[in-house]
């Protein structure tokens, strides 16, 4: 009689259960993820100085984790450089496109481009005086002239042997060394027309040299367009408009960064049980903030001793979303049954640690 009884229970609990789970198959959920996200800004740039005095500025994609950009200003040897921040700076929290952040200031550049200028008003002045018809009257002079030509041309000529060494080691830039090069021409120069100035004094006969005169005009004012390109290459402006942060350490090579205020970039580990469950393009929410997942990496980490991938979503920028806080985001899924959902819950919780 206990037997029967028994076995009368069985059937009744086989009945609900069976029930139970075709019920549970008909049901459908959504399945979310839930994980700690890191959030931080959509694109961050950095302005470095280095230890040797160079200025870095890298121009970082956090959403694709990637640095876009990457830009090296260097210096000649024995220049003294100082890179002076934009006082309107001072006390700002955000800045546009375009603003100025500082700028960088050459002795030596300077110093060369006085003397550049310096040495073309000569040039004018020598032009105007071939073409007047005038003929100067101390020979000496003239030769003495062509002697110091002929040796500064010398020694930039070994100078540009230096440098050609130097480009090729990758130790200056190709603008120092389209420089340099700029520089040895317009040293021939000097010695033709010096030369020929010489010769004006004992022959007069004067048209080749006007035409050389000219022609080293002409290199100057491109060589004086070379350093003032270069000088306004020392002007450092905003690449995009966002949020300004200053270091608080004043010793730290970092001068200064600026984060992206147009979208926020989270990223979360999520177990690798779960990876075929997030999709490109699901819905990512942050309290009442939605985003969406825009990458899933492919390589597996551990994180707390688990298999884990990375998943990043990105969301419009919100003033409630703290850059640098690690907060709970839930994933949206695929519709799943109530049947599938026990089942993968299951799984998550016997998933063995590392």
């Amino acid at each position: 009689m206990n037997l029967q009884k028994k076995y009368k229970t069985w059937l009744i609990f086989s009945i609900i259960l069976i029930g139970l789970i075709a019920i549970s198959t008909q049901v459908t959920v959504t399945y979310a993820v839930k994980g700690k996200g890191m959030f931080m800004a959509g694109s961050e740039y950095t302005l470095i100085r280095t230890l040797e005095g160079n200025l870095v500025s890298t121009l970082r994609d956090n959403v694709y984790n990637t640095t876009s950009n990457y830009d090296v200003t260097e210096f000649q040897r024995g220049d003294v450089v100082e890179f002076r921040l934009n006082p309107e700076l001072t006390g700002r929290r955000y800045i546009s496109r375009g603003d100025t952040l500082g700028y960088i200031s050459s002795n030596e550049e300077q110093h060369n481009l006085i003397q550049l200028k310096g040495q073309l008003e000569v040039l004018w002045a020598q032009l105007e005086f071939h073409t007047t018809g005038q003929k100067p009257e101390d020979v000496l002079l003239a030769l003495e002239q062509w002697d110091l030509a002929k040796q500064e041309l010398e020694t930039q000529k070994k100078l540009m042997a230096r440098t050609r060494t130097l480009i090729k080691d990758g130790v200056i830039s190709d603008q120092e060394f389209e420089i340099e090069e700029n520089r040895l021409m317009v040293k021939e120069l000097e010695e033709k027309i010096a030369k020929a100035n010489y010769l004006s004094v004992t022959t007069g006969e004067k048209p080749e040299q006007e035409k050389l005169v000219r022609a080293r005009i002409e290199a100057l004012s491109r060589q004086i367009s070379q350093i003032e390109s270069r000088l306004n290459y020392f002007t450092i402006t905003a690449p995009f408009s966002g949020r300004l942060q200053f270091p608080r350490s004043s010793g730290s090579e970092k001068i200064l960064t600026i984060m992206d205020t147009s979208k926020t970039v989270g990223v979360m580990p999520v177990l690798l049980s779960d990876f075929d469950y997030v999709q490109q393009g699901s819905e990512a929410w942050f309290s009442s903030h939605r985003g969406d997942v825009v990458a899933i990496d492919d390589v597996v980490k551990f994180v707390d001793n688990r298999q884990a991938f990375f998943v990043t979503a990105v969301w419009p920028y919100n003033s409630e979303i703290k850059l640098g806080s690690v907060m709970e985001v839930k994933l949206m899924c695929d519709e799943v049954s109530l049947f599938d959902l026990l089942i993968r819950r299951f799984r998550m919780s016997t998933t063995p640690m590392a």
